[in-house]
């Protein structure tokens, strides 16, 4: 049995880093407590601008120096990080190529069924819309009917009906089932039109009766109206009942259509502006204004070419833009 272990690479935390970063400096004679003791002591007047200027070139020569020991330090780091994402990417390639012809058939396929969903609630929506129609319609004309008084208000309510049986734009392929249940309803308005027309024919000899002083007479009329009056009242509740009826026996039930179960992996809103510049005209606050960087930029090497520039701070370009100089100590 080999007892032999295989030795594990050396972890390098901070602590580890920064004590080889420090090696460093201290092979090179160089402390970074040392310079902040200079610091520490500098005067800052104009007097003292030259050993400032210096102190901060030697601090800058120790930044650079941890920068070199930094580079070198994670170099193989580095290279055994680009290794796995080398390999990564070879691996991720490939599958990613196995992959792409089924999920790009995949999302065609989900797509197709949700444009089929979209479409199914859009016609299903349509003919619960004629649906609800034709019942407002159908119960509208039976309160008209039983609200009638007359016959003249019964014609006119026959003729509405008549006429509704024409609007093929509005009943669509439902219109048959309108005519049907108009149908329904004409016995009915027929039956109550001349109920109507009895009792004003009797309303008229009551008149008469009393301008004649025929007592018997309009005995014999008021039973009659009463007879007649039960009738209409009868052939109302008839009317009520017959488009209750009719609503209930023609409701749809809904309309439901199956289809596969389609789940997305992600649903996230996005936008399209249809027309950037109607939308800043309309909402400005909506479009940002930025300037192109790399136009201005390519004026600005044109300027320095053509020595605009020489011997001066800042120029005006065409009093829109300021070009100067950034000074950095």
């Amino acid at each position: 049995m080999n007892n032999e272990t295989i030795p594990l690479p050396l972890v390098v935390d901070k602590d580890l880093a920064k004590a080889k970063i420090n090696l460093v400096l201290t092979t090179a004679q160089l402390s970074i407590q040392a310079l902040q003791d200079k610091v520490d002591s500098l005067v800052y007047n104009e007097d003292n601008l030259a050993e400032i200027n210096e102190t901060i070139a030697a601090i800058k020569k120790v930044e650079k120096k941890v920068e070199d020991a930094h580079k070198e330090g994670k170099a193989p780091s580095l290279a055994e990080g680009r290794a796995w994402d080398a390999a990564k990417n070879d691996l991720g390639g490939l599958l990613a190529t196995i992959r792409s012809k089924p999920d790009k058939e995949y999302t065609k396929l989900c797509q197709a069924v949700e444009a089929r969903k979209r479409a199914a609630k859009i016609e299903d929506d349509r003919k619960a819309g004629i649906e609800a129609l034709l019942t407002t319609t159908i119960l509208g004309f039976s309160q008209e009917i039983t609200a009638c008084k007359t016959s003249t208000e019964l014609v006119s309510i026959q003729a509405r009906i008549n006429a509704e049986q024409g609007k093929k734009s509005a009943y669509q392929e439902y219109l048959p089932s309108l005519v049907e249940r108009c149908a329904e309803l004409n016995p009915l308005l027929k039956e109550q039109k001349e109920a109507i027309k009895q009792w004003e024919g009797l309303e008229k000899d009551t008149q008469t009766a009393i301008e004649t002083g025929n007592d018997e007479l309009l005995l014999e009329i008021e039973g009659k109206k009463e007879e007649i009056g039960g009738k209409i009242h009868e052939t109302r509740i008839r009317v009520e009942e017959q488009a209750i009826n009719s609503s209930i026996r023609h409701s749809g039930g809904g309309f439901t259509q199956t289809f596969p179960e389609v789940k997305a992996k992600r649903r996230t809103w996005k936008y399209e502006v249809k027309d950037i510049e109607a939308l800043y005209k309309k909402c400005p606050g909506l479009v940002a204004l930025t300037p192109n960087d790399e136009k201005i930029k390519e004026i600005l090497k044109e300027k320095i070419a053509e020595g605009e520039t020489k011997d001066k701070e800042s120029i005006v370009f065409m009093g829109l833009i300021l070009f100067y100089m950034d000074k950095k100590y």
